[in-house]
């Protein structure tokens, strides 16, 4: 941060990170976050988010992206509650989620095409939108998959 005192800094991070003194740390220092929401983490966050998205079925989005179709809903500005010692934090939380489906061939062994689902769920320092959701997940939340798979060997 001392070196590089005017560049934007976003952290693309793994659920490990999802906790309310990271995510307090970021917001001091005036970095962007895109940390991955593992279910059962935050219970009371997921609980929130995903009562405010079936009751605000407008946000959400439907995108073709190469050969797979994907469904994003979001709830933006959840209440979120932590304890430091004796003190009570509140922070307000912004929540995509990701429900991906597309048909991959198994040619090795049987070559049937078989229907493959996925979902992925982020926590976002900017209130998500129609705008924004996207370039948002693809290029922050999932680009971190393609820099740790890429630094396996370095890992190993």
């Amino acid at each position: 941060k001392q070196i590089f005192r005017n560049t934007r800094i976003t952290l693309s991070v793994d659920g490990l990170y999802a906790t309310g003194p990271v995510i307090q740390t970021c917001r001091e220092n005036n970095w962007g976050y895109m940390i991955v929401l593992k279910e059962g983490c935050l219970p009371t966050v997921w609980e929130d988010a995903l009562g405010l998205i079936n009751i605000a079925p407008e946000n959400s989005l439907t995108v073709k992206w190469g050969n797979r179709s994907q469904l994003y809903t979001w709830a933006n500005d959840i209440e979120y509650e932590y304890s430091v010692g004796k003190n009570i934090r509140r922070l307000n939380l912004n929540v995509v989620l990701c429900y991906e489906t597309w048909q991959e061939t198994n040619s090795r062994s049987t070559g049937k095409t078989e229907q493959k689902e996925a979902r992925y769920a982020w926590l976002s320092h900017v209130p998500l939108s129609k705008n924004n959701v996207f370039d948002r997940c693809i290029k922050i939340g999932r680009y971190r998959w393609k820099i740790e798979n890429n630094i396996l060997t370095e890992k190993h």
